[in-house]
């Protein structure tokens, strides 16, 4: 942390030298705060399991709703996204199967 505000106060980040960043903060703790509001990743779960010849198996997993409500939450993902099924063609005018929803199935 101290790095970080180090980094900070060296002014290296000024809108003279990087006015495409505007940043607008001076601190580590203003910085982690801002990340940690960005990340909101879904919390990890845990159990134990009795498998053949071993018992008491830690396991670790995420609620799947959780985790399709944090993925479709991404801004990055949102042109690719595809909420229907879609008939792609190659130049010979063959059908092509290269993902899920270009199936009949989907």
């Amino acid at each position: 942390m101290k790095q970080i505000d180090q980094f900070f106060h060296d002014d290296l980040l000024t809108m003279k030298t990087s006015p495409m960043l505007k940043i607008r903060y001076k601190s580590g703790y203003t910085c982690r705060t801002k990340m940690r509001v960005l990340v909101h990743e879904p919390e990890w779960q845990n159990g134990t399991v009795d498998i053949h010849l071993q018992a008491g198996v830690k396991f670790f997993y995420r609620d799947m709703v959780e985790c399709i409500r944090y993925l479709l939450r991404q801004k990055v993902f949102a042109k690719d996204l595809v909420f229907e099924p879609s008939c792609e063609f190659d130049r010979e005018g063959c059908r092509v199967y290269t993902e899920m929803h270009t199936a009949e199935c989907w």
